[in-house]
């Protein structure tokens, strides 16, 4: 069997990554090691409490969420609240995670998580990047144990925050500018990979006709 790949999921919750946190945990290639939560989507307390809750609700509670920075390093936070709806997960209600609260900032808990990979961890980072910054600066030593950081951000084909700027960098474009000067290998999905992913209308009937309390979440 293929050796499994260690993996930080660092996330601002929202209806796009309920999505991908619900993918990532049916790849059975990956062992996630922990995911953190940032402001971005919405703010702090809420994408903790997302994560937590979209976890508890696949199941998987022993997955253990720790909360990040609740504001972008330089910068007023801007959400996109008018996006995802203000809870962050367009008005879907569902059960409170039983889970009890991780207390260690998110920078500290990737810091000990990559400490135990030997240098394998991959850390994919779905929001703005403030926790991964915080961990750079706060953990010198840490650009020496991360395999790589895979990013949804960027934009070479124009912005959705800006014309020419993308949500996740232009939220927090100073953790972005310490991320990309660490020296740690960086992968970048930009919006020209990911204006494309898009679900139609039979794939969301397709998720639909499976017909289990996930699908009808996804869609």
């Amino acid at each position: 069997m293929t050796d499994l790949i260690p993996i930080w999921i660092d996330t601002d919750t929202g209806v796009d990554d309920a999505v991908a946190l619900l993918c990532a945990l049916k790849l059975d290639k990956l062992a996630i090691r922990g995911i953190s939560a940032v402001a971005g989507n919405v703010e702090h307390a809420k994408t903790f409490k997302n994560c937590r809750n979209v976890l508890a609700y696949a199941g998987r509670e022993d997955i253990k969420v720790y909360p990040g920075a609740i504001k972008p390093m330089c910068v007023e936070l801007d959400d996109a609240s008018e996006v995802h709806g203000k809870d962050g997960l367009g008005g879907v209600v569902i059960p409170e995670s039983p889970a009890e609260k991780e207390t260690m900032h998110a920078w500290d808990a990737i810091y000990e998580a990559a400490k135990k990979e030997g240098g394998k961890l991959q850390i994919v980072a779905v929001g703005p990047l403030t926790n991964i910054a915080n961990a750079i600066i706060s953990h010198p030593d840490l650009k020496d144990m991360i395999e790589r950081i895979l990013i949804m951000g960027g934009a070479a084909v124009g912005g959705n925050a800006t014309m020419a700027a993308e949500f996740n960098i232009y939220a927090d474009p100073h953790s972005a500018e310490t991320v990309m000067q660490s020296g740690i290998p960086v992968v970048m999905f930009g919006l020209d990979v990911t204006v494309d992913a898009y679900l139609d209308g039979k794939d969301i009937q397709d998720i639909r006709d499976f017909n289990t309390k996930i699908s009808k979440f996804f869609v």
